[in-house]
């Protein structure tokens, strides 16, 4: 080849390699020229699972997001489902509505078009629109996609889409689930222990086998989607830990948040600006400045916590003392002389309370509706929030005062009975109460909704509340909101994930990212002497890992795996792993529960012991009986190997006379 091309003149020469090297990239990556936006899902981002019909579910399934059905109603099975469930009501409409738009500009696409047909298993694609007039597969082995955390995959097929028993789409060189998307002219169905990536949208039905999990979202606009011990995980977006996200009303800026701001560890909103601290210990703000609410003091700095009023702001700073600025007409701002033991601080519309290191309380600025004259008597106070013209305090035991405004809305009349609280969040004319079970309480005005906790609300970790709408921030690092929306402030941005505390002002809304967990530990049974793995996968900077064991730290568990071996009936119980990051806050995973095989008095298990290298992947089979010609072999299951030696259980070996195993390398 170079004899020959020796022989070219030099402009020859070069014209046929750049003519053999675009080829090579043609051949390997032609959608590269046809770059794709992504499809915008509207408010079916937040659905893990949506059907139209009927969702069906056996086995123990989970879904990492929402759930819902509309315009049907029927529910079946017990998933466990870390987010909101939707039966038929206005949210599950109107994410039906949404992903009918999605689908229909999924299947619009046409610019740079790539044919192709039949089976996708074993090809590498890059990022582009990819169109079958029939249906596709992935059957003969992976379909990989190769591309960088921007790229986007677009399949469109005018019929069915399957993948066959134990055959995946994997992702590589930084590729992001919440990038591909499947449209799906009839229905779709993921084989038995399959693992797919991507947002599918099915004109019928969606099937998930045994085992198959799915990194993305099943979404059927006419028919029904059937579970059977599923994983379904919703990609979030991607934002670096330590950086902020706003929404809502910007007349002010107070939702433009500076483009080089990093390193943030707490987030505070006032009526129309936003303040971050960061984990150096100084302070950003922005938004109205009209009575200089943002203008810093100077040589500001040891900050450890921040609170904005209506048109004031407070920090805290290391030694005890509190700093305030911003609008002074109630003496909101004038700090009373000598204060240096404060613990907490919390902002009104117009005044300012702090909570002491004796568990007392101290408050100054507007006192019109009594809200800074503190309850006689009023100790062991661990918490603090204020309100637009009322108090409230968070006690040791679990109980809650609040004091102020209270003539028409009743926003300081504790519910009768009330306990177990951990934390507290005053709105304008409401209050939010979080207890240790994660539910939410609310009371106070409900002009909006904004009392209305949304049915079904659990795992909730932090709780805030604006001028009219109220914010939860759940486990799985996602943000519920309810409430007044005339300026969008209660509707999140799509796929916002990662989020580890939240802000809530007049009529806007401000979260903190944190790590981003981008894969849970499962739950699993175990025999006694067996062994398991757990892990998580997590996005951000400067990354740590705590495992705990029904809440007790593991020592040395601080790894994003965990192998566990030689387990007793003394390791069952709830694992979870706290994922921190140095630029910024802290996650925790959901508990990964795991449960001791039991066949009632029976204490005789089968099954095969298998060695090789740790992470060596193997496909477990059996057979009823083995015989000289084709032997019936059947797949059990498949497994990366966590230690060695290490024994895989057959669950329904007691039931069998005999039965025969084989494992095979993969």
């Amino acid at each position: 080849m170079n004899r020959i091309l020796s022989a070219l003149p030099a402009s020859e020469s070069t014209r046929a390699w750049l003519g053999i090297f675009l080829g090579w990239i043609f051949i390997c990556f032609p959608q590269a020229f046809a770059a794709q936006a992504p499809i915008a899902l509207g408010s079916a981002a937040s659905y893990g699972v949506l059907g139209a019909a009927t969702v069906t579910s056996t086995g123990g399934t989970e879904i990492v997001g929402d759930l819902g059905v509309s315009p049907g109603t029927a529910i079946t099975g017990a998933p466990v489902v870390s987010g909101s469930i939707h039966s038929a009501d206005t949210a599950a409409a109107k994410a039906q509505v949404d992903l009918t738009l999605a689908y229909v500009d999924a299947a619009s696409r046409n610019v740079g078009s790539i044919t192709v047909a039949g089976n996708l298993g074993g090809q590498t694609l890059g990022p582009g629109l990819y169109s079958s007039a029939s249906s596709l597969e992935i059957s003969s082995g992976d379909l990989t996609l190769a591309g960088d955390a921007n790229a986007v995959w677009i399949f469109q097929m005018g019929s069915t889409l399957v993948t066959t028993t134990g055959h995946n789409v994997i992702l590589t060189g930084g590729a992001r689930a919440a990038n591909v998307f499947w449209q799906v002219g009839s229905s779709a169905t993921l084989g038995k222990n399959s693992s797919f990536q991507g947002t599918i949208m099915a004109l019928q039905s969606i099937t998930m086998v045994t085992g198959a999990t799915l990194d993305g979202r099943a979404l059927a606009r006419v028919g029904q989607v059937s579970l059977d011990s599923n994983t379904i995980t919703v990609p979030h977006a991607i934002y670096a830990a330590g950086t902020v996200v706003a929404w809502g009303d910007n007349n002010h800026g107070q939702s433009s948040v500076p483009a080089s701001l990093v390193g943030v560890k707490a987030v505070a909103a006032g009526a129309n600006h936003t303040v971050a601290l960061k984990s150096d210990g100084t302070v950003v703000a922005w938004g109205d400045n009209s009575v200089n609410q943002i203008t810093l003091p100077p040589g500001l700095a040891k900050v450890t916590a921040i609170a904005a009023g209506g048109n004031h702001t407070v920090a805290l700073k290391s030694d005890g003392t509190v700093a305030a600025w911003g609008d002074n007409s109630f003496g909101q701002i004038t700090v009373p002389v000598g204060l240096n033991d404060v613990t907490a601080i919390a902002v009104g519309f117009r005044h300012t309370i702090v909570l002491r290191s004796n568990g007392t309380l101290k408050a100054w600025g507007d006192d019109s509706f009594d809200q800074t004259t503190i309850p006689v008597g009023l100790t062991g106070v661990t918490d603090i929030s204020a309100g637009d013209g009322h108090s409230v305090a968070l006690k040791s035991d679990g109980t809650v005062v609040a004091w102020g405004a209270d003539g028409f809305f009743h926003q300081a009349s504790v519910p009768p009975g009330l306990k177990s609280v951990i934390a507290i969040a005053a709105g304008g004319d409401h209050t939010l109460a979080l207890k240790s079970d994660g539910t939410v309480v609310a009371w106070g005005s409900n002009l909006f909704g904004q009392s209305s906790v949304p049915a079904g609300l659990k795992a909730v970790t932090a709780i805030a509340a604006g001028k009219g709408h109220s914010l939860a921030l759940k486990s799985d690092g996602t943000v519920v909101a309810w409430g007044w929306n005339d300026n969008d402030q209660n509707t999140t941005p799509a796929n916002l994930g990662g989020i580890t505390a939240l802000a809530g002002g007049w009529y806007h809304s401000v979260a903190l990212v944190g790590p981003i967990l981008t894969e849970q530990p499962l739950a699993q049974t175990f025999a006694l002497g067996g062994g398991v793995t757990l892990s998580v996968a997590a996005l951000g900077s400067g990354l740590s890992y705590q495992w705990q064991f029904n809440g007790k730290n593991i020592a040395g568990a601080t790894n994003p795996i965990l192998n566990l071996s030689a387990l007793s009936s003394a390791n069952a119980g709830a694992y979870h792993v706290i994922v921190s990051s140095t630029a910024g806050g802290s996650v925790t995973s959901h508990d990964a529960v795991l449960q001791l095989l039991s066949f009632g008095d029976l204490k005789l298990y089968a099954g095969i012991t298998l060695t090789g290298t740790v992470g060596q992947k193997f496909r477990v089979d059996y057979a009823e009986v083995v015989i000289a010609g084709p032997t019936n072999w059947l797949v059990l299951t498949n497994i990366t190997l966590p230690v060695s030696p290490y024994l895989v259980i057959d669950p329904q070996s007691p039931a069998q006379a005999k039965r025969f195993y084989r494992a095979v390398p993969l």
